[in-house]
């Protein structure tokens, strides 16, 4: 009976042990993103279909460029909004993409300015080393002179 108690024992240790780093389990995931390109689209009734470019760093991906497009409208108050809002990071061993929504409010200064951004996503999919990526993400920031936007999250691989 002790030998089979040890065998169990054992026998859960190594299972155990060996379901360490499973599909559910979380990473970290931290972007800052920046020096976009000014958006590129068109306009119709104050809703805008959007495309930008810009460059970041990830500390799963190192350094990325960042592909984003997104339909931003202004007719909502009090803050506009960005609904769909897609961005993709490409780094040197893969890609992540990021799909969600968010808002641009305006400051609190008497002229609106800066405006500010706060958005949720889900991380839908990745190429290369990020085959398989999922997760969620949120995402604030800041648009005066240039967006600077941080990403963070938790994401499996």
């Amino acid at each position: 009976m002790q030998r089979f108690i040890a065998l169990i024992v054992a026998l859960l240790f190594a299972l155990g042990s060996a379901t360490a780093a499973t599909a559910s389990d979380g990473v970290a995931f931290e972007a800052e993103l920046h020096h976009f390109s000014p958006p590129v689209g068109i306009c119709v009734d104050g809703v805008c279909d959007f495309e930008s470019h810009g460059y970041g760093f990830t500390n799963l991906m190192g350094p990325v460029t960042v592909d984003v497009e997104f339909t931003w409208d202004f007719t909502t108050t009090p803050c506009s909004t960005l609904d769909p809002l897609v961005f993709t990071l490409v780094g040197a061993t893969g890609s992540v993409t990021v799909s969600g929504s968010g808002v641009v409010c305006d400051g609190l200064s008497p002229s609106g300015f800066p405006q500010f951004f706060s958005g949720t996503g889900q991380v839908t999919g990745g190429a290369g080393e990020f085959s398989g990526i999922s997760g969620r993400v949120s995402a604030q920031g800041i648009l005066a002179r240039g967006p600077i936007l941080h990403m963070s999250g938790s994401v499996a691989y």
